[in-house]
């Protein structure tokens, strides 16, 4: 059985890859916060930080593969600490990548829609970058200098939403209540919360997103390991909505009165309006076709009530 190193697994992205591929990989974990879960592996707290004790994790293990999730991930933390924000988004970032070049094991880099300022949408693979925040200019940081390996994947995802983790519903409990969204990942059950309560969330009208399902960004994950597949890649949904669409289609999926989602307008100068992803190479190189805003809030519906 092969095994993958997920960084950042107690996270929303990595907690969810480290339960879907453990069925059929050996998991290494790595993340400064530790959670109650039973891996089929391992699991490490540390900090990405602290090279010296990831060194040692690559050391001890035949390691096949590192899914690089963990970073710092909040705009704001990064915009109002960028020395630390450095550390852990860059630094970190390539000296796990080396350590896995040393060891042969593949890299694949969860990079982000933010490397684009926005001021266009459909971004392609090979568009140019172009950050108006330090998270995205980071993301261009590293990306600039993995895309010069032919053997490393760069995925580029967007909004990615799924059900929330068990240990992360106490900080939803303290978030739902808002009146804006406040965790990009929490929006449906945020919408669902507001429309249950017939109280009103606002979303902009004029932010654009590709959004993506977990279960859709494993899926593709999981090509590009068995497949091997290298390069740049849009590991996001295939439909260009603006967040307020999303709302009134979460709010239609689950039944729910659409009149509570009200459209804003975006006043975030560090969060650029449309970062929509052009997913046509994308799909062709995965030979896959990319689920749409509908199916992804249908299959998240399902599993909702089937308590999955």
């Amino acid at each position: 059985m092969k095994t993958i190193l997920i960084t950042g697994s107690s996270g929303f992205i990595g907690n969810y890859l480290a339960e879907k591929f453990r069925e059929d990989y050996i998991i290494i974990g790595i993340d400064k916060e530790s959670i109650e879960r039973k891996f089929n592996g391992f699991f490490y707290k540390i900090d990405i930080k602290n090279y010296k004790e990831i060194e040692k994790v690559f050391d001890l293990h035949s390691i096949d593969y590192v899914i690089h999730a963990a970073a710092e991930k909040s705009l704001s933390k990064c915009e109002n600490n960028f020395e630390a924000a450095y550390h852990t988004n860059f630094t970190a970032t390539i000296e796990i990548y080396n350590l896995a070049k040393r060891k042969n094991a593949k890299f694949i880099f969860i990079s982000s829609d933010q490397v684009f300022d926005g001021k266009h949408g459909n971004y392609l693979e090979e568009s140019n970058t172009k950050a108006i925040n330090q998270y995205g200019e980071l993301k261009v940081l590293a990306e600039n200098i993995l895309k010069k390996d032919i053997n490393v994947a760069i995925c580029r995802t967007a909004m990615v939403f799924g059900e929330i983790p068990t240990h992360q519903l106490t900080y939803f409990d303290n978030i739902k209540n808002h009146s804006t969204l406040v965790v990009q990942g929490f929006i449906v059950q945020h919408v669902l919360h507001k429309l249950t309560n017939k109280e009103p969330i606002i979303l902009p009208e004029d932010e654009f997103i590709t959004p993506t399902s977990i279960e859709l960004l494993f899926c593709q994950l999981k090509i590009i390991l068995e497949e091997n597949i290298t390069g740049i890649i849009h590991c996001c949904g295939s439909e260009k909505v603006s967040r307020y669409e999303f709302g009134k289609m979460i709010a239609k999926r689950f039944d729910l009165d659409d009149r509570y989602v009200i459209a804003g307008v975006s006043n975030d100068l560090i969060r650029p309006k449309d970062v929509s992803l052009d997913t046509t190479q994308s799909s062709r190189i995965l030979n896959m076709r990319f689920w749409d805003a509908k199916i992804m809030l249908v299959r998240l519906s399902d599993n909702l009530i089937k308590g999955e």
